[in-house]
C-alpha cells in the first residue's frame, strides 16, 4: 500500500504542475505573440513601463521583400494587467535592410524621408490619450530576427513628443522613449 501511495503522489503532483502550467499560458496570451514594454521618462506615466499585448500578432511585422524594409504595425494593443485601452490604440514604425540582428534606424514605411518614423498611440476607452512620436532615426538594436511565426526582439530608444490628455490635464512636452519587444513576425510581403 506504501508503495502505491508514493506513486499516487508522485502523479498528482505532475498533474498539478502540468495545470498550473496551463493556467499560467492563458493569462499572458500567446506565448510566441507580440509583447512590448515601453517607459517613458516624462509625462503622466513617467517611469512606469506599460506593457502591451497585440491581438492581430500574425500581421504585426512584415518583411517587404522588394523593398528591403521592415514594417511594425501593432493594433489593436491590450495593456497587460487593464481593459480600459480603446481598440485605436497602436504602435507603428519601419526600418531598411536585410531581415536580421543588428543596429537599424526607424524610417517611416511609405516615406522614408519624412521627419516622423511613427508613433505610439495609447487611447483609453474614458477618453484620455498618450501620444509619442517615433523620429526619424530612430535608434533600433535587433537582437533576434526570428522566422516568419517566430519573434522578432530587439529595443529602441529615442526622444519624442508627447501629447497627452490624463486626468484632466493636456499638455505637450519632449519625453524620453525606451521601448523592448518581442513581435511576432507575419508573412513576407512582396
Amino acid at each position: 500500500m506504501r508503495f502505491l501511495s508514493k506513486y499516487y503522489l508522485a502523479a498528482m503532483l505532475l498533474a498539478s504542475a502540468l495545470m498550473l502550467h496551463s493556467c499560467l499560458e492563458d493569462l499572458g496570451g500567446d506565448p510566441a505573440g507580440t509583447e512590448i514594454n515601453i517607459t517613458f521618462d516624462q509625462g503622466p506615466k513617467a517611469g512606469q513601463t506599460i506593457s502591451l499585448l497585440s491581438n492581430n500578432s500574425g500581421d504585426d511585422l512584415q518583411f517587404y521583400l522588394n523593398q528591403n524594409k521592415t514594417k511594425v504595425f501593432c493594433q489593436p494593443l491590450v495593456e497587460n494587467n487593464s481593459t480600459n485601452l480603446a481598440t485605436s490604440s497602436s504602435i507603428n514604425w519601419a526600418f531598411e535592410g536585410s531581415p536580421g540582428s543588428g543596429s537599424f534606424q526607424a524610417i517611416f514605411f511609405s516615406n522614408s524621408s519624412a521627419a516622423v518614423a511613427g508613433d505610439i498611440d495609447l487611447s483609453y476607452t474614458n477618453g484620455e490619450y498618450i501620444n509619442c512620436t517615433i523620429p526619424k532615426g530612430a535608434l533600433i538594436n535587433i537582437s533576434e530576427y526570428g522566422e516568419v511565426d517566430a519573434r522578432v526582439i530587439g529595443t529602441m530608444s529615442f526622444t519624442g513628443v508627447m501629447d497627452y490628455e490624463v486626468g484632466g490635464v493636456t499638455q505637450r512636452l519632449n519625453s524620453g522613449v525606451q521601448i523592448e519587444f518581442k513581435i511576432k513576425r507575419g508573412k513576407d510581403v512582396n
